[in-house]
């Protein structure tokens, strides 16, 4: 199995866009063949603050999802909604 966590600071004035834009790449990417879990949260003591956690089958799996148009899309705009550049961990187990 293989986990990402993208780490995620969103401007404030953003917010609400943001919320509306990630929804479509979670919804979506829990479609994704391979695709174990797939969902965002926002950090209960830091607003603005969220991470993307993602379990996926194997690295095909992954290799699949980043070809997708809704990940491309995200890629994309991202930034627009971002004070930073988002953070990614992968770590793989199993």
């Amino acid at each position: 199995m293989i986990t990402i966590n993208v780490f995620l600071q969103v401007k404030p004035e953003k917010r609400t866009d943001y919320l509306a834009f990630i929804a479509e790449l979670v919804k979506a990417s829990q479609q994704d063949e391979g695709c174990l879990f797939y969902n965002h949260f926002e950090k209960v003591d830091h607003p603005n603050q969220f991470i993307i956690v993602e379990n996926w089958q194997d690295t095909s799996a992954v290799e699949k999802h980043n070809e997708t148009p809704h990940l491309k899309k995200f890629l994309k705009e991202a930034a627009f909604y971002l004070e930073k550049e988002a953070i990614i961990k992968v770590s793989q187990s199993g």
